[in-house]
């Protein structure tokens, strides 16, 4: 299945995660729980992301350069073992505060060999002509930049949808832990490092216009608008600061990874 999100704005604040009852409050006459959190305790389920990136991590790096375009390739599941037999293969693409996503949804036992440059037969496994070109392309940047599996990111989040237009999208993300040096097995990993804790990040997402719920609610809060990425703050959780400024200099072919604690 091909998913094609259109072009949106995503807004990011990191917060106390004291304030959340407060700003649930402030949201639920304008919004409900997502299909997949309404039957979930505490209503949240948990997000699992494998980021792929170059050895010299030039994802990582487009990001706090502040490229206005960048992009990244990712895995990403849900939950725990047993709870989903499939995985998307994601390429997100941004533009400034805009977001656009590819998800091809494939078996997840089958993705390891559909990300495999070395597997000339990984069109034996997809159906579909419109699979085939999306997943090419991601092989074919895979091979250009050489991509590896570079970081785990992982968090709880609780979704809310816009009962007026379910484009409109709200998530508390908390919890947010990291592994480095994942392989795709590693993808349901409890052993990992916390990158924040006592804080969560906000993202709010709506399509041309932010309704007008939402403009009050940041009003109200006094909430600032950030630029917090999960993937770059994973990295800097599991590796030493020195490792990330020598490389970022080019002074280091490789990068010397620190324990994921």
């Amino acid at each position: 299945m091909i998913y094609q999100e259109g072009w949106r704005h995503e807004l990011k604040f990191r917060l106390p995660v004291s304030i959340i009852p407060r700003l649930r409050e402030a949201f639920m006459p304008f919004v409900e729980h997502d299909a997949f959190c309404a039957k979930r305790p505490k209503n949240r389920y948990t997000v699992r992301s494998i980021y792929y990136d170059s050895n010299g991590l030039d994802f990582f790096f487009e990001k706090k350069d502040g490229l206005e375009v960048r992009k990244k390739l990712r895995v990403r599941t849900y939950d725990s073992p047993g709870d989903h037999d499939h995985a998307f293969i994601e390429i997100k693409r941004k533009h400034g505060r805009y977001g656009f996503k590819d998800r091809l949804k494939m078996p997840l036992d089958t993705v390891a060999e559909l990300l495999d440059t070395n597997n000339d037969d990984w069109e034996s496994v997809v159906t579909g002509l419109s699979k085939k070109r999306i997943l090419s392309r991601m092989r074919e940047m895979s091979k250009r930049m050489d991509l590896k599996p570079q970081v785990l990111v992982t968090y709880d989040r609780e979704a809310l949808l816009g009962l007026d237009n379910s484009r409109n999208r709200v998530t508390f993300d908390c919890n947010i832990r990291a592994l480095d040096n994942p392989t795709l097995e590693d993808i349901y990993s409890e052993d990992m490092t916390s990158v924040i804790n006592e804080e969560f990040v906000l993202e709010l997402k709506f399509d041309e216009w932010m309704p007008s719920w939402m403009g009050c609610i940041i009003r109200d809060f006094a909430l600032t608008v950030g630029n917090y990425s999960k993937y770059c703050n994973g990295v800097e959780a599991c590796w030493q600061e020195i490792d990330l400024e020598r490389l970022a200099a080019l002074e280091i072919p490789n990068k010397s990874r620190s324990a994921h604690g």
